[in-house]
C-alpha cells in the first residue's frame, strides 16, 4: 500500500510540474503575442496619421471639383451675355 500511495504521489507531482510549466510557457507566448500586437498596432496608427496629413494637404493644395465647376460656369455665363 505504501508504495501505491509513493508512485501516485509522483505521478501527480509530475503532472503539476509539467502544468506549472505548461502554463508558464503559454503566458510567455501571450505576453510575446501580445507586444508583437501593441506594436502593429502603434504601426498602423503612425501610418493612419501620415495618410490623415496627406489627406489633410491634399485637401489644402487641390482645388474642390465642385468649385471648379462653378466656376467655369460663371465663365461660361459671363461670356455667354457678351
Amino acid at each position: 500500500m505504501p508504495t501505491t500511495e509513493t508512485v501516485l504521489l509522483v505521478v501527480v507531482s509530475i503532472a503539476v510540474v509539467l502544468l506549472l510549466i505548461y502554463t508558464i510557457v503559454v503566458l510567455v507566448l501571450m505576453v510575446k503575442i501580445l507586444k508583437k500586437t501593441r506594436e502593429v498596432v502603434e504601426s498602423a496608427k503612425t501610418s493612419a496619421d501620415k495618410v490623415a496629413e496627406i489627406v489633410d494637404d491634399v485637401q489644402d493644395n487641390v482645388a474642390n471639383p465642385i468649385r471648379i465647376a462653378g466656376l467655369i460656369s460663371r465663365y461660361f455665363s459671363k461670356n455667354k451675355r457678351k
